[in-house]
């Protein structure tokens, strides 16, 4: 942030007696100067200046502060007449830069760090504007190969102090088209940069190419600092790695930015079984070994419903279970009102109500409110058998002499608040390891951390060594009333755990926060548009679901609160309504069936035609049929009535002799009519009569019972559905409009294909 960049390098102050020297002893000033640079073949590391930028609610006008030593004296004094705090602050900024300069300098780093307060309202605004100036004027990596260029070779001012010159090593000012370290507060702004190229992966262990509105392709170089070969694969220690995992994107998982450790999530949940009772208990209670979720819910059953029949120390009747109806152990969702999710750890996800498991849990809540044996308070005076809570470790301590606790669930973080708090390396940053370097510092080093966030010892703050009530010493940070108290968020400049906490905190805050980041998990259950604005190709349908999704969220909210004022006999209800797939009735009733009418008639009319067609050929040849069947008929009984007359001469024993001659004629005769039968006969199949009758048959099979399924379903689309449809919207009104919504339907799915796309990879 100075203009007048000074800085002492570690060679400086190594051989401080030989820096001053004579004005008159030019080839000593040349050594010093050469010592200062390097000589060629030994070359010092560089001097940059690198940026930081950080929100802070001490600059209360937009866009991003000036730096006071840029000013004139008249823009000064303005400054300090017009917003004097600010002014103060700055000077505060300013006396913190050259402490942390100091100490970076002193480490043999080359390296100087401007910080950039920035008003915490428009932070994100003056951040996009600075891209859209610099990408105006150069592309990313640009800045980053200048840095190594001539231009940025290292060079030193003079000084006359006395006889002698003082030489010291330039640190250049921070170019206007230069923006090396930043916070990222939301997900929505990480992906935004990405896409935009304006910030750079942490672990390539390549160049990579981006393209720059259709322009030529731009190689960013390498980054392999967080891979497992990388210069600081240490950070895994420091942040853990299922938090960094969150940061990866695109299909080769770049991570583009360091989240800074926070407390992400603090409430666990809890089953609290009451110590009285179990002592007076035969039954089994074994929760976190049940055999399944269906098990474990009759042991809590049985428990709370022997409750019934006990009495508490003070002689009151016990409450049975205190918790409320969506309580269910081990069910975590996207939000309470849109009650999308599953089980923790779960490998899907669904509307909660669909949900087998978390379905029986509510069941069971309502069946035991009506026997009197739950509710979601404790009276007071009263004991619970059972409680299902949500708190921190610290609160349940409270408990812990009446119940035994079980830990049904870790904190869940959201992905909203994994993103809440981030810094990333600008692709438009002057050098990138140097950026990378100090990022690492950022969450890593105690000093520069307190620094950064504090200010300065004995200054802005003072360092008070306490005893707690066990007579253990602990130190905490006691601010002083200077512009930089409370400038800055603990979890926006860096790791919250590598500094003090402040003397308002408890003595176990940073231990306690510590602790339940180890337990946190990263909810599966992100919210869609997470993947849906960057992932996932829309259909038309889903793009108008997502257009009008407050629409379709307040219907589920509306749901969820009739479902919690449900009695246990509504709420089944609701249920056995909620497994009709009424959208599908609907539409059977008002597409599908009209529909399977109207293909079923046109086959009607298909078939009835071939049939018609079939009996217009066999009308045709009937005459000749009829004619020849006719003569056929009169040969076969000409022919029976000769076959007869033989049959009884050769039958006439004693005049067999004389019958000789008349029988071997009938013979004859009856053979000539045998063979006219025949032919009659190979005329008449010549037809082909009987083959057509067959295949007509066929075809009135089909019309016969084509015409028995259009009246099924005339009957179906006039009298069966519609009256299920009446049964099912008396039984649950909430069930019959939550599911007669597409919207709803579609919903469904696209949290289906969203979770299936970015649920955890094993």
């Amino acid at each position: 942030m100075k203009k007048r960049m000074l800085c002492f390098i570690l060679a400086l102050i190594m051989v401080l007696p030989l820096v001053l020297v004579s004005c008159n002893s030019q080839s000593e000033a040349d050594r010093m100067k050469e010592i200062i640079l390097g000589t060629e073949g030994d070359e010092t590391e560089r001097a940059y200046t690198l940026s930081l930028w950080i929100p802070t609610n001490k600059i209360t006008i937009e866009g991003v502060t000036a730096d006071l030593s840029e000013l004139s004296q008249k823009d000064r004094k303005a400054l300090q007449k017009q917003n004097p705090d600010i002014y103060e602050f700055l000077v505060r900024v300013d006396a913190v830069e050259e402490a942390l300069n100091k100490i970076l300098v002193s480490r043999n780093y080359y390296t100087h760090i401007d910080i950039v307060p920035v008003n915490d309202k428009f932070y994100e605004k003056s951040i996009d504007d600075r891209f859209d100036s610099m990408s105006a004027n150069s592309n990313p990596g640009d800045m980053n190969k200048r840095g190594d260029s001539d231009e940025y070779k290292n060079d030193v001012t003079e000084e006359i102090v006395g006889n002698s010159t003082l030489y010291k090593l330039l640190y250049r000012p921070v170019d206007r088209n230069q923006l090396d370290i930043f916070l990222i507060r939301s997900y929505d702004k990480y992906v935004s940069y990405i896409n935009s190229n304006y910030i750079l992966p942490l672990n390539t262990l390549s160049p990579i190419e981006v393209s720059k509105d259709g322009e030529n392709s731009i190689t960013l170089p390498a980054t392999n600092y967080i891979t497992s070969t990388g210069k600081y694969y240490g950070i895994y220690k420091f942040i853990r790695q299922e938090f960094l995992n969150q940061m990866k994107f695109g299909e080769k998982e770049f991570i583009y930015a360091l989240p800074n450790n926070h407390l992400y999530a603090e409430n666990y949940q809890y089953i609290l079984l009451n110590k009285d009772l179990l002592s007076k208990y035969e039954g089994v209670i074994d929760i976190e070994n049940a055999e399944n979720y269906s098990d474990m819910l009759a042991q809590i059953k049985a428990f709370v419903e022997f409750s019934a029949t006990q009495t508490d120390v003070n002689g009151n009747n016990y409450q049975g279970l205190i918790a409320g109806p969506t309580d269910a152990p081990s069910y975590i969702f996207e939000s309470k009102d849109n009650m999308f999710g599953g089980q923790l750890g779960s490998d899907k996800i669904n509307f909660a109500y669909g949900d087998a498991d978390f379905v029986n849990y509510v069941s069971m809540y309502k069946e035991l409110v009506k026997n009197g044996l739950a509710s979601s308070e404790v009276r007071e005076g009263s004991s619970a058998a059972v409680q299902i809570v949500n708190t921190t470790s610290k609160e349940i301590l409270n408990l812990k002499d009446d119940y035994e606790i079980i830990t049904t669930k870790v904190p869940v973080t959201t992905r909203d608040e994994i993103f809440s708090s981030m810094f990333a390396i600008s692709t438009f940053s002057v050098d990138f390891d140097r950026s990378m370097k100090i990022l690492y510092l950022l969450q890593t080093d105690s000093e520069i951390r307190t620094l950064i966030q504090y200010g300065i010892e004995k200054e802005d703050y003072n360092i008070l060594t306490l005893e707690d009530d066990k007579k253990n010493e602990y130190e905490v940070i006691s601010l002083r009333d200077t512009a930089y108290k409370n400038a800055f968020e603990v979890m926006y400049t860096g790791n919250s755990y590598y500094t003090y906490p402040s003397d308002n905190s408890k003595i176990d805050d940073w231990d306690y926060v510590k602790n339940t980041n180890l337990d946190v998990t990263v909810g599966q259950y992100f919210p869609i548009d997470a993947y849906i604005k960057y992932k996932a190709e829309l259909s038309d349908d889903e793009k108008a679901v997502l257009s009008n999704y407050d629409s379709v969220l307040a219907l589920i909210v509306k749901t969820n609160a009739l479902i919690e004022q449900m009695t246990y006999e509504e709420f089944l209800s609701f249920q056995e309504v909620y497994k009709h797939d009424i959208l599908s009735i609907i539409n059977r009733i008002n597409v599908e069936i009209p529909a399977d009418i109207e293909l079923k008639q046109a086959y009607l009319l298909e078939n009835q035609k071939l049939f018609d067609e079939i009996q217009a050929k066999i009308d045709e040849k009937l005459p000749e049929y009829e004619t020849l069947n006719k003569a056929l008929e009169e040969k076969k009984a000409k022919r029976d009535e000769l076959t007869e007359q033989r049959d009884l001469l050769e039958s006439d024993s004693d005049n067999y002799e004389a019958n000789m001659e008349e029988i071997e004629r009938l013979n004859t005769e009856i053979n000539t009519l045998k063979q006219e039968i025949k032919e009659l006969n190979n005329q008449i199949n010549a037809l082909g009569i009987s083959a057509l009758q067959n295949e007509q048959m066929t075809y009135q099979i089909r019309v016969t019972s084509t015409q028995k399924d259009i009246d099924d379903l005339v009957t179906e689309l006039n009298e069966t559905l519609p009256n299920l449809l009446i049964e099912l919207k008396e039984a649950s009104p909430a069930a019959y409009e939550l599911k007669t919504s597409e919207e709803f339907a579609i919903l469904s799915k696209l949290y289906n294909k969203s979770y299936n796309a970015i649920k955890p990879k094993e």
